[in-house]
């Protein structure tokens, strides 16, 4: 609910997300609102539920990527202590592979940047922002190459 009178203030008060217009809104519209605009342009609301969606977008890849990454590397220290009788690689060594493979995809995807083109937009603000529950195979693919990196990571270790 957007809005900028006195009349107003019942309705951006009650709304999920109630947007008061301070150029030249009254008083109770801005104290009433969730969110207020300082310059009456209204597009920047649309803006900014770009902004949000694509930043969500990013934090969903993320989680995804974390999980992926995270679940094959305690499958490989699981299983490599089920063989051995002992951790493959040490804690220390653990937290560095940790480190090394979480920090490169994670970097990437937080630096992102939104899209500028109009199609692109326009797909961010009619798409679903819900957490997908289709991601299996990704999640198999990634803790695969954790789980990869985390093997490699042991060799090298051992071969020192």
């Amino acid at each position: 609910m957007t809005g900028d009178g006195a009349n107003d203030a019942a309705a951006i008060r009650l709304a999920d997300v109630g947007i008061g217009m301070a150029a030249h809104g009254s008083v109770s519209a801005r104290t009433a609102a969730d969110l207020v605009l300082t310059t009456p342009d209204v597009s920047l609301i649309l803006d900014t539920l770009i902004e949000g969606r694509a930043m969500w977008g990013r934090v969903r890849d993320a989680v995804a990527i974390l999980l992926g990454g995270n679940a094959g590397e305690v499958g490989f220290t699981l299983a490599g202590t089920a063989l051995a009788g002992r951790a493959p690689i040490g804690t220390r060594q653990f937290l560095l592979v940790n480190m090394l493979t979480d920090l490169a995809p994670s970097m990437a995807i937080a630096l992102a940047a939104t899209p500028t083109d109009p199609a692109e937009r326009t797909d961010l603000l009619t798409g679903d922002v819900s957490f997908p529950s289709n991601r299996g195979g990704f999640f198999i693919m990634v803790g695969s190459a954790g789980g990869g990196q985390a093997f490699d990571s042991w060799r090298w270790f051992r071969s020192r």
